[in-house]
């Protein structure tokens, strides 16, 4: 068997999620593979699997078809499937970008903390609220209080 062959992106394009989405609305033919963003408009109808297997995916990450955990149709005679070396290969022409994801991040503040989650008062349990939602100053000030 040979050596897998790794993926290589011949693009430094970074395409965030709204761009991924904003694409897909302009009728973009697009998958995600790992944190690869694959244009399949023009690989659909040379497909082994036939058109319907990429159609049904575009706007979708298709990483779990691609390396044989899930096949699309849940039947006894449709084996499981892991994609070739040739397969990688021609991924590596459909790459126009890297998804980047970034992390949501929020500040949050302390709405109450309840001393008593276990008998010996050892487990706290911390209620936090973000900091910009409605009443979060009045329940912070409450909580500081108990």
């Amino acid at each position: 068997m040979s050596e897998e062959k790794p993926f290589t992106s011949n693009t430094d394009n970074i395409i965030t999620l709204e761009d991924f989405d904003a694409l897909l609305k302009k009728g973009e033919k697009l998958v995600i593979l790992d944190d690869l963003v694959l244009d399949i408009r023009w690989f659909m109808g040379e497909h082994p699997g036939g058109l319907f297997t990429l159609e049904h995916n575009v706007g979708r990450d298709i990483s779990k078809f691609f390396y044989g955990g899930y096949s699309l149709e849940n039947q006894s005679k449709v084996p499981e499937h892991s994609h070739s070396n040739d397969a990688r290969k021609i991924v590596n022409t459909l790459i126009v970008g890297r998804l980047v994801r970034e992390a949501v991040s929020r500040e949050v503040e302390i709405a109450s903390v309840d001393r008593s989650a276990n008998k010996r008062g050892s487990i706290k349990t911390i209620k936090f609220v973000t900091a910009t939602a409605p009443g979060a100053a009045e329940r912070l000030s409450a909580a500081k209080d108990d």
